[in-house]
């Protein structure tokens, strides 16, 4: 069987929006969506309606929540200084850029645990590059870091202390901010609060990186390796996707994504932040901003995941387990019983072509197909034989084979049929089945043939494993 006949299938992970959006978002759908919102979570024509939100009340619901993340940043760096017994002065140098009162500045926000993968210093690997980026008066940045890492895991503490040294650089001071004791309450400001939201892992490393998520239903943007559930939810209208570099040698590939990281933030992400309109609204940052809003709550909510673990795992687990054990494990027994038959006889199950298939066929015309499978003791119900075109794409490529998972959607360029068995035998004494293959669509196609068991009880087509092609 091939990977991606895998039976296996997956649920996209998503977060419980009324515990990660914040209040003041609440409080803005209460009076422009209506107070049903909470009930249409899985129903992206309802938040489509965010488009039509004029930009000016939805920005400044996006800098109140802003200015409060401020806030609460500078109380949290005020304890600190205090503790340590550092001047207001010094504090107030560090702060100048995180004013409440005035919330227009950049600000990127990377707030998570501390793993290798994770790359929490990407960005640093080309540090003039970056001082510039962010020291520059007409377009400031800020970045906000905040994290822990295991206690046993050393490679994971050291972006910690390179962090913890740059802040204090004079090129960095007030620009790159590290926030000590990373707790709930702190990530769930940042996420709500921040511009721009940060995630570098190594792909494919990333199992999801709900923090992205969380952001993103604040109307946060995220800028970031596609990856984990990025992978999924970037429309590059929502955010920034950063495609992983194709090469082997990690220190190459580091390299390339950073460079084209920071490339994002000085052609697109600044310049569309800064340019305003009259009142000082960026306009077409805010209609990136809801379209991160529209798209990824409806498609990443805990509702959703529970519909799809409902729909896609637990109520077909349960008709199985129903059908299994019914009459005393009956089915049970006599799948039990078949599996071992099948697995037995499968080695030597064969697959033989009968039928030129080599010639162009026009589309109305229609060509019998016919094959010859050695079943070696077991019986044509034992078996499906299907054929597969895939169309030819550009560069020798081929459209992606057929996928096994539940809620697949019929794909263009993806064409099957099933092979019907037929009561004549080749010389070999091999079972002959046949198919009429008539063009459902013009072009190129490669055509294969396959053969694997089946049975009624069986949980999915493929739950054996086992698979012949031609």
């Amino acid at each position: 069987m091939r990977p991606e006949d895998n039976p296996i299938g997956f649920v996209t992970n998503g977060v419980h929006v009324p515990t990660f959006l914040h209040q003041s978002w609440m409080d803005f759908f209460d009076r422009e969506l209506g107070s049903d919102w909470r009930e249409r979570l899985r129903d992206p024509e309802f938040w489509s309606a965010l488009e039509r939100v004029p930009d000016e009340r939805y920005w400044a619901t996006a800098q109140e929540v802003k200015a409060r993340m401020l806030a609460s940043v500078r109380e949290r760096l005020q304890r600190e200084y205090e503790r340590k017994g550092l001047s207001p002065a010094q504090l107030r140098h560090v702060t100048r850029l995180l004013d409440p009162q005035r919330p227009g500045v950049l600000t990127l926000g990377f707030a998570r645990r501390f793993a290798t993968y994770k790359r929490a210093t990407l960005l640093l690997r080309d540090r003039a590059r970056l001082a510039r980026l962010v020291n520059n008066p007409e377009r400031p940045v800020v970045l906000l870091f905040a994290g822990k890492a295991h206690p046993a895991d050393e490679p994971g503490k050291q972006p910690l202390r390179e962090l913890r040294q740059l802040m204090l650089s004079q090129e960095f001071v007030g620009r790159i901010i590290f926030l000590e004791d990373y707790d709930l309450q702190l990530a769930r400001s940042l996420v709500s609060g921040v511009d721009v939201w940060l995630n570098n892992p190594i792909a494919p490393l990333e199992a999801s990186g709900t923090s992205g998520i969380k952001a993103a239903i604040n109307g946060r943007l995220n800028l970031s390796i596609l990856d984990g559930w990025w992978a999924e939810g970037c429309m590059q209208d929502n955010g920034w996707g950063i495609p992983p570099a194709n090469v082997q040698d990690p220190e190459r590939r580091d390299a390339l994504e950073a460079e084209l990281i920071l490339a994002t933030l000085e052609e697109e992400v600044l310049p569309l932040y800064y340019t305003r309109d009259e009142s000082g609204c960026p306009e077409a940052w805010v209609q990136r901003s809801k379209r991160a809003m529209m798209t990824v709550i409806p498609a990443f909510n805990m509702r959703r995941v529970l519909f799809d673990y409902t729909r896609g795992l637990y109520q077909p687990a349960a008709a199985q387990h129903r059908r299994l054990t019914a009459e005393g494990f009956a089915g049970a027994r006599t799948l039990a019983d078949w599996k071992t038959r099948v697995r037995q006889a499968w080695p030597k199950v064969s697959l033989r072509l009968l039928t030129d298939a080599t010639r162009d066929l026009p589309r109305g015309e229609r060509l019998r197909l016919r094959v010859a499978a050695g079943l070696n003791g077991l019986t044509p119900a034992d078996v499906r034989v299907e054929f597969v075109a895939r169309r030819l794409l550009p560069e020798a490529e081929l459209t992606p084979p057929p996928l096994s998972s539940y809620n697949q959607p019929p794909r263009e360029g993806l064409w099957q049929a099933r092979f019907s068995a037929t009561e004549e035998q080749d010389t070999d004494g091999a079972m002959v089945f046949a198919l009429d293959v008539e063009p459902k669509e013009c072009g190129q196609f490669r055509t294969e043939v396959r053969i694997y068991p089946w049975h009624e009880l069986l949980s999915h087509p493929y739950e054996l494993g086992l698979m012949k092609w031609l």
